[in-house]
């Protein structure tokens, strides 16, 4: 088998700058075409992009758009494009809505004719856990509680939200870039 060569390669992307009334900034670097097998009418447009912000780093790349990049850019929402821009890193643990959570199930399994002690015993060691900082804490402080209907997995309890670096960047900096993207990318 041959051995690959090393090398570097030189290319132009397109340069955003981005800053917001209150200080916030992002540099937008994307790069763009589209793909010489394909008909355009066949989806064969791909893109990459970079950011370096006040809110963190950001990138991807999407090898079939199914439109041009800007314009598929601009039609992203929140959630797909944080997914892929974070490699899944855009939710954290949400302590305060996972321990409703549990004690919102408890009170359903109660209605729903589960024994009044194990319901009491759960909620009464909920109530005397420690403070989590993380998912896999409080999915063990829940299961070494000796409770029993804390035996099983409990994965069921935690709750997500996204992270705030992500909203900010989503709120403040996205649509200024989109903005500006479409205005110079797009042919009206």
């Amino acid at each position: 088998m041959k051995k690959r060569e090393s090398s570097v390669t030189k290319s132009q992307a397109d340069v955003f700058h981005v800053r917001t009334e209150n200080g916030e900034y992002a540099t937008i670097f994307i790069q763009h075409g589209a793909h010489s097998s394909n008909t355009v009418s066949a989806g064969g447009f791909w893109g990459r992009i970079a950011v370096l912000s006040s809110f963190g780093t950001y990138s991807s790349y999407w090898g079939a758009c199914g439109n041009e990049f800007p314009r598929f850019l601009a039609g992203l929402n929140f959630d797909y494009a944080m997914k892929n821009m974070t490699d899944y890193k855009h939710l954290e643990f949400d302590k305060d809505a996972s321990i409703i959570n549990v004690k919102r199930e408890i009170i359903n399994d109660r209605r729903n004719g589960e024994p009044k002690e194990l319901m009491r015993e759960a909620w009464d060691s909920l109530v005397t856990m420690q403070d989590w900082d993380s998912r896999d804490l409080f999915i063990r402080e829940l299961m070494d509680s000796g409770c029993r209907y804390f035996n099983e997995c409990c994965e069921w309890a935690t709750v997500d939200r996204y992270r705030s670096d992500c909203v900010g960047f989503w709120e403040q900096i996205w649509p200024l870039f989109i903005g500006e993207l479409i205005k110079v990318e797009v042919p009206a």
